[in-house]
């Protein structure tokens, strides 16, 4: 249960992160330079579309991805499933020490760490996918 609830926010917090770097450097940015005063709006309706998007990316990801990270005593975890639990408890890491950075306000808005952790749940996920889909059960 916990395998299957750590990967469910793993995936959450990678599609947040993903909306996070496009908002930051593809629409924000050039935005800001171009029409500053419209930045702040834009930014707090991406901020709405990341969210409302990452619940239907979970929910579908609850569905459509049922089997990844559910194991019984008939069929236990692997070490492909420990790999891919490692890695994403890496990222729960990562993203614990880009919020500490970013609380003394010294950061820069997609600093190291959160690059770091956005690459360690997307290997993650990937993983669990892949041990999911060798596994073969649902």
């Amino acid at each position: 249960m916990f395998a299957r609830l750590n990967f469910l926010l793993s995936f959450g917090l990678l599609i947040l992160l993903a909306f996070h770097f496009t908002g930051t450097y593809l629409v924000v940015g050039p935005l800001s330079a171009v029409a500053p005063g419209l930045a702040r709006g834009v930014a707090g309706a991406l901020v709405l579309l990341a969210v409302g998007m990452t619940v239907q990316g979970l929910a579908t990801a609850a569905t459509t991805l049922d089997g990844v990270a559910k194991y019984s005593p008939e069929r236990p975890a692997g070490m492909l499933a420990w790999a891919n639990q490692t890695l994403l408890g890496l990222g729960h890491a990562a993203v614990l020490y880009a919020f500490m950075e970013g609380s003394t306000g010294d950061a820069a808005p997609v600093g190291g760490a959160l690059a770091a952790a956005a690459l360690l749940y997307l290997a993650g996920t990937g993983l669990a996918v892949a041990e999911w889909k060798r596994r073969g059960t649902r």
